[in-house]
């Protein structure tokens, strides 16, 4: 069975779509205790999609997540020019 990866520019429109400053904003409220639940409601999102978002972040401090942020969004701009 061929496994799947996915092509360069398929992860480099996902990373443009990705909203860093929502995930770190989950990031913030999750290490300060606030269930996957009440992250939803705050921002009318649904648990699972919480939980996907925070899954992409987890790990990292708040100023990793800031700077992925700040690369990104460069490495977009170069691309996209």
């Amino acid at each position: 069975m061929k496994k799947y990866t996915m092509s360069v520019k398929r992860r480099i429109k996902d990373l443009a779509s990705f909203d860093f400053d929502q995930a770190i904003q989950v990031l913030t409220l999750r290490n300060q205790g606030w269930t996957f639940d009440q992250i939803g409601d705050h921002f009318g999102l649904s648990h699972q999609r919480v939980m996907a978002i925070y899954k992409q972040v987890a790990g990292m401090t708040v100023e990793e997540a800031e700077l992925y942020q700040n690369v990104f969004s460069k490495l977009h701009i170069a691309i996209t020019k």
